[in-house]
C-alpha cells in the first residue's frame, strides 16, 4: 500500500486525522532531531597528557517548532591526533581553537577505558557524550596562512617546514632557512685558513666538496 495516497479524513470536532505517511514522516523527522553525526566546536579546555578536551559546539540546536538553544560543554572528549603506535604527530591545541566533532555509532566509555575489542554496555546510539574531536576544520573566514598549493607545509606560527616534489626541502624560522646556512658554513670551512709552521694554509679536507654538493640537492633556490 503506497501510504502517500491514504487521504486524511475529518473527525466530528472537524480536526484532521493525520495518515499513516505522516506519522511516519514526522516520527523520522523527530528522530533525526537528536542524531548527531558531526560539527565543529570549539576548545575550552586540554589536556596534553592524556589527549583529552572539553569542547563548546558550534552549531545551535533547533527544533520543528522553531526555537533555538545553546548545546551544552562536552568534557572529556577524545582527540584524534594522527598516530600509529609510537609515531604520532601532535597539534598544540588552545583555548578558542576549531575542532570537528564526529560522534560514535555506540558507547565509547569502555572502549575508552580499557581498548581493544569490548560490549559497549549500553544501547545509545550517536549520542552527545560520545563525541571524537578532530583538530583542523576552520571556517572559510579564518584560513591558514598557506603559501603555496604544490609543498607539504608543516608550521607552528614563525616556524615552517616546506617538503617540496622536486627533491628540495626548507626549514624556514622568522628570517633564515636552515640549510641555506649550512651550505654557507661548508664554504666558510672550506675558504677558511689557518697558519702553520710554512705559512698560512687553507682548511681542506677530501670531503668538503661532497658534502657541500649533497648539501645543495636539498636547497631551494631564491632565484
Amino acid at each position: 500500500m503506497d501510504l502517500e495516497f491514504i487521504n486524511e479524513k475529518e473527525n466530528p470536532q472537524g480536526e484532521a486525522t493525520p495518515t499513516m505517511a505522516n506519522v511516519i514522516k514526522q516520527a523520522r523527522k523527530a528522530g533525526a532531531v537528536d542524531l548527531r553525526v558531526s560539527m565543529p566546536a570549539e576548545v575550552v579546555k586540554y589536556d596534553h597528557v592524556k589527549q583529552k578536551v572539553d569542547v563548546k559546539p558550534l552549531l545551535k540546536k533547533k527544533y520543528n517548532d522553531g526555537s533555538v538553544v545553546e548545546q551544552p560543554v562536552i568534557y572529556n572528549v577524545p582527540v584524534g591526533h594522527p598516530r600509529a603506535g609510537e609515531a604520532f604527530v601532535h597539534m598544540p591545541i588552545k583555548k578558542g581553537h576549531y575542532v570537528w566533532l564526529i560522534f560514535g555509532d555506540k558507547s565509547l566509555d569502555k572502549w575508552l577505558s580499557t581498548g581493544g575489542n569490548v560490549d559497549p554496555e549500553d544501547v545509545r546510539s550517536h549520542h552527545i557524550s560520545d563525541a571524537v574531536a578532530y583538530p583542523g576544520v576552520y571556517p572559510f573566514s579564518d584560513p591558514a596562512a598557506v603559501q603555496n598549493g604544490d609543498d607539504i607545509i608543516i608550521s607552528n606560527k614563525t616556524t615552517h617546514i616546506f617538503v617540496k616534489p622536486n627533491n628540495h626541502f626548507q626549514v624556514k624560522n622568522a628570517g633564515e632557512e636552515l640549510v641555506e646556512i649550512l651550505c654557507d658554513f661548508v664554504r666558510a670551512v672550506r675558504e677558511a685558513r689557518t697558519y702553520t709552521g710554512v705559512g698560512m694554509q687553507l682548511l681542506n679536507h677530501l670531503k668538503f666538496p661532497t658534502i657541500e654538493q649533497r648539501l645543495k640537492t636539498f636547497l631551494e633556490s631564491r632565484g
